[in-house]
């Protein structure tokens, strides 16, 4: 359709036609500044809703890095929607206000879908939302349909909207290039090969401004990729997320990405005030630290051990989150956040980030700052069980007696279901000939809700020298791990017989990783841990009186201790034997005495 045919069908007034053809000559050159007063820079499909942390996080991103061009394409529903929606109209003023470009997505079929149709759409988002521009998904790339994209930018440059990208999502011709403002011209999983931008943008027959490039499912940053793309496209976007929908959510490392292209190469037309603000090293700039969610929902508190300046060898810390802290523009830091009660750091959007599991476990990232920076870390839950399947419960007990040289062993196995469980009872006895210390340590681990019954039968030789007892008894529930959490909690309690908590116990785990974590436990009888797997074997050790635990099925487990100490069982045994000594001399006093009166005379 052509220009004449589709102007004729709104109006043949030729007051509508000379508006029109001013229209395209202010939108001709509100075009050229655009293009020449551009770096390269994101174009984010932001197909989430106004209220998603997406939007804010792309905020922040661009008040960090005010010189890297943003575009946002937005979405309502596969095109504006049937009616106005409050929260995208207040979204877009948002970012406008803040500097980001914003075009709303308008599925064209491959030359396909009629004019009126996409006209009617185009209208609805210039009324709505007041947006900028058209993103025109689904464009053809075969030789014919040229016109077809010409007479939709012509359209939408008449409605005072001053920027059109198009996306057939591989290479096009180059009849194509200069129908809209830029072409999409790769959108795939994976990042191309250098070689193909070159070659895919007719490198250097055309401005970079005409090309852009998608790619998802990348699991990380290249910043060199994409410094060195930026050579021979004006737009680009790269992401962790992948299909089904790769564009609901915002990259993990999105500050870093932003960040690469204001350090990067600068067009030829910056001005030198804008290449000084963007790269000039020793400066001071703004580091704002926060926490948010794996829903990329603000979380605040989190406690940032450090925050170290390695260039200049010092650090600060001893702060809660949100924090902003001054920096030195192209000075390495490292910043350290701990974990907190269930959740714990996953990830951090710019640096290269790394899980301290010594005690406090954390999170630490490493990055060079590039100017005013917004990092943001991921708290993570940690993984707790909410299986209800029906399975198989196995209870075993096993009693093992040393009376050296005999060792004798008993085993009985109850079977039940439905819920899966496995009770586990160990007694040891030992004899030495002249100790007469007596401990012992019940173990208790739950970690569902879930109510088991099993039944055993336990048969427990006598021995009159014993004078060691262990016992430890452990129910474990097979947990099923939540999210993609790897960390979980296993907390250990000590106790005495009378059920009140022994401070000062120290209990030493050995994860299933290797690490070993040595902690005291605190007044109510408690050190907690957060261990990889959920494995562990622990040394639990009191007054010179020792129990040892282990568990090798993944999970979180809570376990209490239960030491009976000799010293206190002495000191009773004591008393009771010298009040009976007492009581036996004294009747025996009191009979001589009586024995010695006048009748035995």
């Amino acid at each position: 359709m052509n220009l004449i045919e589709h102007s004729s069908s709104r109006s043949a007034s030729i007051a509508v036609a000379t508006v029109l053809l001013l229209g395209l000559v202010g939108a001709a050159a509100t075009r050229t500044s655009f293009a020449a007063t551009s770096n390269s820079g994101i174009v984010i499909p932001l197909y989430t809703y106004p209220t998603d942390g997406s939007w804010s996080a792309s905020l922040q991103a661009k008040k960090a890095h005010p010189n890297v061009p943003i575009i946002a394409i937005i979405n309502p529903s596969d095109g504006p929607g049937g009616s106005s929606d409050s929260n995208y109209v207040q979204g877009v003023k948002n970012f406008q206000a803040a500097g980001i470009i914003v075009i709303g997505y308008v599925a064209t079929g491959y030359a396909s879908h009629g004019m009126s149709d996409l006209d009617a759409q185009i209208s609805r988002y210039k009324n709505w939302y007041s947006v900028n521009g058209i993103f025109f998904d689904e464009m053809a790339n075969n030789q014919g349909n040229e016109n077809y994209y010409s007479t939709l930018n012509t359209y939408v440059k008449s409605l005072g909207m001053t920027y059109t990208m198009g996306n057939p999502g591989t290479t096009t011709l180059k009849s194509y290039v200069g129908t809209l403002d830029s072409i999409i011209i790769y959108e795939s999983a994976g990042t191309p090969s250098l070689s193909y931008p070159a070659s895919a943008t007719f490198y250097p027959s055309y401005s970079k401004s005409n090309f852009g490039f998608l790619a998802y499912s990348v699991p990380s940053l290249d910043t060199s990729f994409e410094t060195s793309t930026s050579t021979y496209v004006q737009w680009m976007y790269i992401t962790n997320d992948g299909l089904s929908n790769p564009w609901d959510t915002l990259p993990s490392y999105f500050m870093n990405e932003v960040a690469a292209l204001d350090a990067g190469p600068q067009s030829s037309t910056s001005t030198s005030a804008t290449t000084s603000t963007t790269t000039t090293t020793g400066r001071t700039a703004t580091l704002s630290i926060s926490t948010v969610d794996s829903s990329n929902q603000p979380v605040n508190g989190f406690y940032i051990q450090e925050v170290k300046d390695n260039t200049a060898g010092t650090s600060t810390g001893g702060t809660y989150t949100p924090q902003t802290v001054g920096a030195v523009v192209g000075h390495s830091y490292s910043v350290t956040v701990d974990d907190y009660a269930t959740r714990y750091v996953q990830g951090a959007n710019i640096g290269t980030f790394a899980r301290n599991v010594v005690v406090p476990q954390s999170g630490t990232t490493t990055f060079t700052l590039q100017g005013d920076t917004n990092l943001v870390f991921t708290e993570a839950l940690l993984a707790t069980s909410t299986s209800t399947s029906t399975t198989t419960t196995t209870s075993k007990t096993t009693t093992t007696t040393t009376t050296s040289p005999i060792t004798t062993t008993s085993k009985t196995t109850t079977t039940t279901s439905p819920i899966t469980s496995t009770s586990k009872t160990t007694t040891i006895t030992s004899t030495t000939a002249t100790t007469t210390t007596s401990s012992t340590g019940t173990l208790t681990s739950t970690t569902s809700p879930s109510t088991t019954t099993a039944t055993s039968r336990t048969t427990s030789p006598t021995t009159t020298r014993a004078t060691t007892t262990s016992t430890t008894t452990q129910t474990v529930t097979t947990p099923r791990p939540a999210g993609t959490a790897t960390l979980y909690p296993d907390i250990f309690k000590a106790v005495d017989l009378f059920g009140l908590p022994i401070g000062g116990a120290t209990v030493k785990v050995t994860a299933a990783n290797g690490t070993q974590i040595t902690k005291p436990t605190d007044s109510d009888g408690v050190a907690s841990f957060n261990l990889p797997n959920g494995t562990y074997s622990a040394d639990l050790t009191y007054m010179g009186v020792m129990s040892s635990v282990s568990d090798q099925t993944s999970g979180p487990h809570s376990i209490t201790v239960t030491f009976v100490l000799s010293f206190p069982i002495l000191v009773l045994a004591s008393l009771f034997a010298g009040t009976l000594a007492a009581v036996v001399v004294g009747r025996r006093w009191r009979r001589g005495k009586a024995d010695l009166g006048p009748a035995t005379l």
